[in-house]
């Protein structure tokens, strides 16, 4: 069944026997664990894990983010356009029937277009346009 997760960090220092570990405790017996873990995971189609315990290792949050930019191009593929025309041709050549196709400008676009009704009218051109 599908499963979410959701945890919650308390950072404390830890002291063994004490404290709940909240982070990754580098001792020999967890990097057994972590190895096992790991040769599981990595036998796992379309599921990747990132992060702290996905790495089992301690991250300052630019480590995080920087690790999660690492890894995206491996999970979702990401294409420059230089205009609506080109995003709908690229769209239209890679995506198959089901999938989802995510339009994110990186920026505004307002040297392209005249306003957002421009833009969205544009994109309903592109789109009308395409062979059937």
């Amino acid at each position: 069944t599908p499963t979410t997760w959701v945890t919650i960090e308390y950072p404390t220092e830890y002291k063994a026997g004490v404290t709940e570990p909240y982070y990754p405790v580098n001792d020999e017996e967890n990097n057994k664990k972590y190895q096992q873990y790991k040769l599981a995971a990595d036998d796992l189609e379309n599921i990747h894990f990132g992060g702290r315990l996905a790495e089992y290792k301690y991250y300052d949050m630019h480590q995080v983010i920087e690790s999660a930019l690492n890894l995206l191009p491996e999970i979702v593929p990401a294409y420059h356009a230089e205009d609506m025309r080109e995003v709908i041709a690229i769209a239209a050549h890679v995506a198959k029937s089901g999938d989802t196709v995510l339009l994110s400008p990186a920026c505004a676009s307002l040297d392209q277009y005249k306003n957002y009704q421009d833009r969205g009218n544009q994109f309903a051109a592109a789109i009308e346009a395409l062979p059937a």
